[in-house]
């Protein structure tokens, strides 16, 4: 994204030249903060910490890819086609799926099926 970003700041400032002119180059970002923000040590880290940037002191031993979590999750049901949005929990912890649909049947009419 940052490269994107520099390639579009050297085309706008050499208008004149041949946009295709421009090379690749390597970016690096660097953030820079006077006062420290989230937890003092790896001990602190919670999962409210989760998606937030921090600053913990010390040495990088091992570093992996993010993964997506989804915020919210939307449900529909097979029967009625009734659908339900569930916000998710902030953290490792995942969703709890109800095994019913919670849509308030009419008299005489039969419930859905379970799950």
């Amino acid at each position: 994204a940052a490269s994107a970003v520099l390639l579009s700041l050297q085309a706008t400032a050499e208008e004149g030249e041949d946009a295709g002119a421009a090379q690749h180059q390597e970016v690096q970002v660097f953030l820079y903060s006077d006062s420290p923000f989230g937890p003092k040590t790896l001990r602190e880290l919670s999962s409210e910490h989760v998606s937030k940037l921090v600053t913990i002191s010390g040495i990088v031993t091992a570093a992996g890819k993010p993964r997506a979590k989804a915020t919210h999750v939307s449900l529909q049901c097979q029967n009625c086609k009734n659908t339900k949005i569930i916000a998710c929990k902030p953290g490792l912890a995942g969703v709890n799926l109800p095994r019913r649909c919670e849509l308030q049947q009419m008299e005489g009419a039969e419930p859905c099926p379970l799950d």
